[in-house]
């Protein structure tokens, strides 16, 4: 097949594509590259590979001259026959897409980032959705390197959700770049790096703020730009502005650097304040070099950063809460430096790795187009036979009533890449045709088992439990839930997996996207500090995105047993209760600053997002009527019935308003308000 590969510029093809292109040549495809004219199109032919100049205005916004840069594009594509086209940045994504138009070849555009456009909507924004819903007509599959990027183009109806894949960024070359033996700096002679155009929207301005706020306190403190200066785009940092930095004493600039592994391994913490990225190169280089990372809780950057464990994250566009988390790294001591950076690399290699990138592109060009969908029976997936070697999951999924959404879950469990998976599908009875459409689906997947109760369990949390104890002699490495109605991303489980064995954690939750029905979306994050005493009062998000060892399932099944036979029971929410007995067996939990799926949003969800003032209000009734302190009550004699007979430290059969505000919730607004609901403590269910 002859593939080509097209990026705005030769450099960008240069230092982020040129392993991908080695791959696809060595697997037998003939491999060239398209970009407008720069220094290292004779890098690219050094190194062995044809280019072709395509000639296009980075930034150019004059209509002819665009529809010329599309219409030369097209010629080029048509006289070389290119088979198979893979493309990267903006234009070059939407120019690819318009200049196929009718043409038979494969087009695998990759979206890694939503530029300016996005961070700043206005009516380009409006002009460049419409671009890209026309020119992604033409694509088979539409790669994604973040889930936010994703859930913007699939509510905007871009593209449909069984067209989009999910890379973990570009990844990064882990045999390139690795830890040195350097020993962290300490506290006052701590260097920051910041690896980046000097555009406002990378951060460049808070970066240098940042600096100025610091080192009033810590004067010793070394903060280095490395990047470009000279940029067209129009948030770059002027020339002017840059003196001004320099001459103040707040910031050293390097230019450029052909390798930029020396400068980072200089560095004590590498910084990039982005206010939006597809999943920003320069931090999954420095953690694979076992550097501790600072950025934003923004789309593509928080992928990143597991916060207080790898790194810390701040608001995006404000120096004073960047500056604030460059204050808790300098407190840190050179081990407590190391170790962090060390988790970098582990998070790097589990899940940023280059190779798991090329093989997903290798597996699309083999087979680009998605599953067909058949009326009333979903998306014909192939059933894929056990692979040795990797691991095994087994999902159950609880349905009640749910018939409308399955087909689009079973979906994304059956197609879910790089596990061995079974499902057990359970119904509750249900009234519509949900028990008929798992039975269908069981037919032609011999994956899927369906067991049906006779009478109603009642609520979510009461069939989870009942399915929990039916997986008992499930001899599968992991067990996951899963909710009849979500669409979860395709590497959901292995890359959940992988944090587990990283991160040493015996469970893995994550944060979500939730949707609704008009094309509304929503970003729920879960994945803040844990807190000593939070598992007594919170679950670490919805129980749908919940992996755990076997080990421990197996723990939460006798639990529920024993809790049951002895008249206590288990808690009124499943998600709460997993973590519960997990953190008070001494089990570690990890919750993931990523969304792993798409949390459906209806009428008929039992819990749902908890988004919006009418959440709040229901809250602040469940905490008025005493009904949350209750269950509180109930959690607090659970976990030390569960810690003592582990032998675990047990929590305080009263946990004191202080308490409640130190080790309790883990959003600091909300361990607030139930401290000042509970001014006395809470004690536990005698």
């Amino acid at each position: 097949m002859k593939v080509a590969i097209i990026a705005n510029s030769a450099w960008y093809l240069h230092n982020f594509r040129l392993n991908l292109a080695q791959e696809l040549q060595q697997a037998g495809h003939q491999v060239l590259f398209i970009s407008p004219l720069d220094a290292y199109v004779k890098k690219l032919q050094a190194a062995g590979f044809e280019h072709l100049n395509w000639e296009v205005a980075s930034a150019g916004m004059n209509p002819l001259a665009e529809l010329g840069s599309v219409w030369r594009l097209r010629k080029l594509l048509m006289h070389r026959q290119i088979d198979a086209l893979l493309a990267y940045t903006p234009k070059a994504n939407i120019y690819s897409g318009l200049a196929l138009w009718g043409q038979n070849t494969v087009f695998l555009p990759n979206i890694s980032g939503l530029g300016r456009a996005f961070i700043r909507p206005s009516a380009i924004t409006l002009l460049v959705v419409q671009l890209y819903r026309l020119a992604l007509r033409q694509a088979q599959r539409v790669i994604f390197q973040n889930m936010d990027d994703l859930g913007v183009f699939t509510a905007r109806g871009v593209i449909t959700r069984g067209r989009a894949v999910r890379v973990p960024g570009s990844g990064v070359d882990l045999r390139r770049f690795t830890p040195s033996g350097r020993l962290p700096g300490d506290g006052p002679q701590t260097h920051f790096l910041f690896v980046g155009r000097l555009l406002k929207d990378k951060g460049a301005v808070e970066f240098a703020e940042a600096a100025r706020l610091l080192k009033h306190e810590f004067p010793a403190l070394r903060f280095t730009l490395l990047g470009s200066s000279t940029s067209d785009n129009p948030t770059a940092v002027s020339a002017a502005q840059l003196r001004e930095w320099k001459a103040a004493g707040l910031v050293e600039h390097q230019e450029h650097l052909d390798d930029v592994r020396p400068l980072i391994d200089a560095a004590d913490c590498v910084v990039l304040p982005s206010y939006r990225e597809g999943v920003p190169r320069s931090l999954l280089e420095a953690a694979a070099m076992a550097k501790p990372l600072i950025t934003t809780d923004a789309p593509g950057c928080r992928d990143t950063v597991v916060d207080g464990d790898n790194g810390y994250l701040c608001q995006p566009r404000s120096a004073a809460s960047l500056a604030q988390a460059m204050r808790r790294f300098i407190t840190l001591d050179p081990s407590q430096r190391r170790s962090m950076g060390l988790r970098s690399r582990a998070l790097a290699e589990a899940v940023f790795d280059e190779r798991l990138v090329i093989d997903q592109y290798l597996r699309l060009l083999s087979h680009p187009t998605p599953p067909v969908a058949m009326p009333g029976a979903g998306i014909s997936a192939p059933v894929l036979h056990p692979v040795e070697g990797l691991p095994t999951v087994h999902v159950l999924l609880a349905a009640y009533c749910g018939e409308t959404w399955l087909d689009d879950q079973l979906d994304t469990l059956l197609s879910q890449q790089g596990v061995n998976l079974t499902v057990t599908a359970g119904d509750d009875a249900s009234s519509d045709g949900t028990l008929q459409a798992l039975r269908r689906r069981a037919a032609t997947d011999p994956r899927i088992t369906v067991t049906a109760s006779d009478k109603r369990l009642g609520s979510a949390a009461a069939h989870f439990y009942h399915l929990l104890k039916q997986a008992r002699h499930c001899t599968a490495d992991y067990i996951a839930l899963a909710d009849q109605d979500d669409v979860w991303e395709p590497n959901k489980l292995a890359r959940h997996i992988a944090l587990a064995r990283s991160q040493g954690a015996a469970g893995v939750s994550s944060d979500v996207i939730a949707f609704w029905p008009n094309g509304r979306s929503k970003y729920i994050r879960k994945s803040h500090p844990q807190r000593r005493w939070d598992h007594l009062l919170e679950p670490p998000g919805p129980g749908c995105t919940f992996l755990m060892t076997r080990a421990l399932a197996l723990e939460c099944a006798d639990w529920i047993e024993q809790l049951e036979r002895s008249g206590v029971g288990p808690l009124p929410k499943h998600d709460w209760f997993i973590y519960l007995v997990a953190r008070s067996s001494g089990y570690r939990w990890h919750v993931e600053n990523a969304s792993s799926m798409f949390y459906r949003q209806h009428p008929h969800n039992e819990v749902g997002a908890n988004a919006g003032p009418k959440a709040v209000l229901l809250r602040l009734h469940e905490l008025l009527r005493g009904g949350y302190h209750q269950q509180i009550r109930h959690a607090i004699r659970v976990s030390r019935i569960v810690a003592q007979q582990r032998q675990q430290p047990q929590p305080p059969a009263h946990l004191s308003a202080l308490q409640l505000l130190r080790h309790g919730r883990r959003r600091r607004h909300e361990a607030l308000i139930l401290a000042l609901f509970s001014p006395f403590g809470i004690r536990a269910d005698a």
